[in-house]
């Protein structure tokens, strides 16, 4: 996936099937890209398959497990 197809993409939550927010950037790191979600709060996801399970640029959303400590 090209990196300016997944900014806008809405941010589903694995566990609870709501959305949380709207990618708002992708950040590069040595180690890994970091998604940089804004919605209520904003959260740090990092790119690893623990974390992002699905891209569904179609239908327009990512789904992620999160984890506590993964807002700010």
């Amino acid at each position: 996936h090209f990196v300016a197809d997944l900014i806008g993409l809405k941010a589903k939550d694995e566990a609870t099937g709501a959305f949380f927010g709207t990618v708002a950037e992708i950040s590069e790191y040595p180690a890994h890209d970091v998604y940089v979600i804004h919605g209520e709060k904003t959260y740090l996801i990092p790119d690893v398959p623990a974390f992002v399970k699905e891209i569904n640029e179609a239908e327009g959303f990512i789904t992620f497990a999160v984890l506590e400590g993964m807002e700010q």
